[in-house]
């Protein structure tokens, strides 16, 4: 990795010396895209799209306060300066420092660009459809399939007045399908998706588990569900939005994180370690330095259920007293804040169908519907589900009519029974099934 010393490189360099010439510090982030995507319609066709977009943002330090500007068309300089400058009359104060140069890796630096992304075209990705559609047709003929598989080529290029100036390039696909199964009470959907550098799964694979849960859900259960949750991966995931906004340093310094005054304590179950992987080989998240130019490292979350600390980008860690953790994102639009990138859940032991049989009786949860409610700082949740299965005596029964699992994240995932050995990529997370005790009546 180096710095940019195309036109990109350029245009960051005149950007950089005419903010000087008005601020004590500046920071400009450019973000090129190019977009190769194929659609399924419900039709039955497969249109293919390319375009290609930038974006410019510049965070500038004026009289000690925080300006901010952003633009879609990154040559028009002065007008992004004049427009950092009016921001800066009311923005945040601000101390700290910009990094002058890029520091030593902290751990081996991520590869962000596989031969799947360099060797994809238009008709690679419409073969990948029509394998899918073909495989799906095999196994369910009346069933139906929407969808698209997206390939985003993005470089990066971030430089600042000390002296930064480096830039990377990425590359990542994303899978985004809906499944329509149809059952002699109407359609029961399925949606499988993730975004990742290289083909995470293959069409045959894809089906295969879509029809799966097609089976569970060709029959009907009732009655009252009691005794513990399997939790999906894409279940899990939505709960982990909790524990993704808790762990924020802007949290805890704003006094709403339930984990203030708790690193280095046992705050969830001792079967649960979670990593936040920015340095994870084709992650979707993953990068060499973070949005202002800190190497980025991986490092735990909780370890065996102990929390291991928040994550600091530059502004909460110098109003922390401490060092940023390599852990600020943004877009070109606001203001970097602590995040987490791609998440990774140490495996277990058990399969998949030896959770079911441990579970005896109690609920399969596929899915959690964002139509729900969730409170991401206290951690509360109750979500309603399309893909609930009823399990007797560790089998699955049938498919529940409506169900809502609601509760804690923290408590839920205090009383974790088992953690399945495989995981599997949702989003940009690697996750397991979890068996966890029931959250209540």
């Amino acid at each position: 990795m180096s710095a940019h010393e195309g036109d990109t490189g350029g245009l960051v360099r005149r950007t950089l010396e005419l903010s000087a010439r008005v601020s004590s510090q500046s920071e400009v982030l450019l973000v090129e895209e190019g977009l190769m995507r194929a659609a399924l319609l419900p039709s039955g066709c497969i249109e293919f799209s390319a375009g290609s977009s930038a974006c410019s943002g510049l965070r500038m330090f004026r009289h000690g306060k925080l300006g901010m500007a952003s633009t879609s068309e990154p040559e028009e300089q002065a007008d992004l300066i004049e427009r950092a400058i009016s921001s800066a009359r009311s923005g945040q104060p601000v101390e700290y420092e910009l990094p002058a140069e890029l520091g030593p890796p902290c751990n081996a630096e991520p590869r962000l660009v596989h031969h799947d992304a360099s060797s994809m075209t238009h008709a690679g990705m419409g073969d990948f459809l029509d394998r899918l559609r073909a495989a799906l047709a095999d196994l369910s003929p009346h069933a139906s399939l929407i969808g698209s598989m997206s390939l985003e080529d993005v470089t990066v290029t971030l430089g600042n007045s000390r002296g930064f100036l480096e830039s990377y390039r990425k590359a990542a696909f994303r899978l985004a399908l809906r499944f329509s199964f149809p059952t002699s009470e109407g359609l029961f959907p399925y949606y499988h998706g993730w975004t990742s550098g290289y083909i995470a799964m293959q069409p045959e694979e894809i089906a295969a588990e879509a029809f799966r849960a097609f089976t569970w859900a060709s029959r009907r259960a009732d009655g009252p569900v009691r005794g513990p949750l399997l939790m999906s991966p894409g279940a899990l995931a939505v709960l982990l939005q909790a524990l993704r906004t808790g762990v924020s340093a802007r949290r805890r310094l704003r006094g709403s994180s339930p984990l203030i005054g708790k690193q280095g304590e046992k705050v969830l179950s001792s079967m649960l370690t979670l990593h936040d992987r920015p340095a994870l080989d084709y992650g979707a998240a993953s990068a060499p330095f973070d949005a202002e130019g800190i190497r980025t490292r991986d490092k735990p979350l909780f370890e065996r259920g102990v929390f291991s600390g928040f994550l600091y980008d530059l502004a909460t860690a110098w109003e922390a007293g401490t060092e940023s953790t390599g852990s600020a994102g943004r877009n070109c639009t606001d203001p970097p804040e602590p995040v987490c990138t791609n998440l990774t859940m140490e495996p277990g032991k058990a399969s998949f169908q030896g959770m079911l049989e441990d579970m005896d009786s109690g609920l399969l949860v596929l899915d959690l519907l964002s139509g729900g409610s969730s409170n991401v700082i206290t951690g509360d949740f109750s979500f309603d589900t399309s893909s609930a299965f009823l399990v007797e005596s560790g089998e699955i029964v049938g498919r529940m009519g409506r169900a809502v699992v609601s509760g804690n994240v923290y408590d839920l995932l205090s009383g974790i029974i088992s953690v399945e050995s495989s995981l599997h990529l949702i989003g940009s997370d690697w996750l397991p099934h979890l068996l966890v005790e029931s959250p209540g009546p």
